[in-house]
């Protein structure tokens, strides 16, 4: 965890408390045993009802393959829903921290909720023993650009070494805007901004014809130059604006997944494994 809070600290973020790291940790030690799994563990019980909405700052971009064989079809159809329900998982952890702090009397405004939510769930993801780190770093990036290709050196930026098509930056307007607009809200009340996006891919492997799902999660706090151009945008032609942001990139491991957490998860959300959540973008790759 010292690792990890240094980065955030690096980055000018809340780190994780001792408390958080705990719940986090209990929560996946519990879930290996699921005849004794407590549901508590996702919910924080009946807390008082907040009329307004949350701001959109948690973000799933999911890239999918079209399998070109009988057999990779069969093995991204037994492996994606895996993958999807993980993430659910990821996302229903984070809400429920959000909902303790809320019963406890915390986290009264929208933005304030969103931004605990961003800072969980990259804490949980970071966390998860099923999708072990192989790459954990904390980039700053300049982009001193025209406006018309802001938007596309972003996408390029952030999901540099992905291997993904180069026509895939046309396809996060719908996402970019979202965030724009949370951005915009958080400016008007003078509040701070996070945004937490989790990119999901699927290595081929064409000898072996099999995939290996691969989570990059990307977690930024908004600065100055950022708000200066979302507030300006319709009036300006160049952009400059600094990014600081940590980049960890994951493998998920369905073996581990399968036998350690699989039915725990399952018992925990009663949901279906095809069903999924909002604030999700599907690309086809």
């Amino acid at each position: 965890m010292d690792s990890f809070n240094a980065a955030l600290e690096e980055l000018g973020h809340p780190v994780v408390t001792q408390e958080e790291h705990e719940d986090i940790s209990g929560t996946f030690t519990a879930l290996e045993d699921p005849e004794s799994l407590a549901d508590t563990i996702l919910s924080a019980g009946p807390a008082e009802k907040n009329e307004q909405k949350a701001e959109e700052n948690v973000f799933y971009v999911n890239f999918q393959n079209t399998p070109d064989t009988p057999q990779l079809k069969k093995e991204f159809d037994s492996i994606k829903p895996n993958v999807d329900l993980s993430i659910m998982f990821f996302n229903n952890k984070a809400n429920a921290m959000v909902e303790s702090k809320i019963k406890d009397g915390l986290l009264k405004e929208p933005t304030a909720q969103a931004n605990f939510k961003a800072k969980c769930i990259n804490a949980v993801a970071a966390a998860c023993p099923w999708v072990p780190t192989f790459s954990s770093q904390v980039l700053k990036k300049s982009f001193t650009v025209k406006k018309k290709i802001f938007h596309e050196t972003l996408v390029s930026t952030f999901t540099e070494g992905l291997g993904l098509p180069k026509d895939i930056n046309t396809k996060f307007e719908g996402l970019l805007n979202n965030m724009r607009n949370t951005i915009g809200v958080a400016d008007k009340a003078q509040t701070d901004c996070t945004f937490f996006i989790l990119l999901t891919f699927y290595v081929k492997d064409g000898v072996q014809q099999t995939y290996r799902p691969q989570f990059r999660a990307i977690y930024f706090k908004v600065d100055q130059s950022l708000r200066t151009y979302c507030r300006n945008k319709e009036t300006q032609e160049d952009v400059d604006v600094v990014m600081e942001y940590s980049q960890t990139d994951g493998a998920f491991n369905n073996e581990f997944f399968v036998t350690n957490a699989k039915a725990s998860i399952q018992k925990l959300l009663g949901v279906a494994t095809d069903t999924f959540i909002g604030n999700t973008m599907n690309i086809d790759v």
